[in-house]
């Protein structure tokens, strides 16, 4: 990714999950606040952070047009953890 200093950093990042989970961390939000957003219940997105569920390509959508995280990105990481 770009960073700031326009210099390429390296993010490990094992799952769509934890770069969710960490989004809502910096932006103060709760899982029930992302699951109103999306319109989905507050379990199903505890089951896509705990790797129960995996993301859709709408999903994917819903949560790039509220977090700001790519969909792509979200559906790369997610295809690459159910590996």
């Amino acid at each position: 990714m770009l960073h700031r200093e326009n210099k390429i950093r390296t993010y490990h990042l094992t799952s769509a999950a934890d770069l969710i989970r960490g989004t809502l961390a910096n932006k103060y939000l709760t899982q029930t606040d992302l699951a109103r957003q999306i319109n989905v219940s507050p379990a199903y997105v505890a089951d896509i952070l705990s790797h129960r569920q995996y993301l859709t390509a709408e999903l994917a959508n819903r949560i790039e047009n509220i977090l700001g995280i790519s969909s792509s990105l979200l559906l790369a990481l997610d295809r690459n953890y159910q590996i």
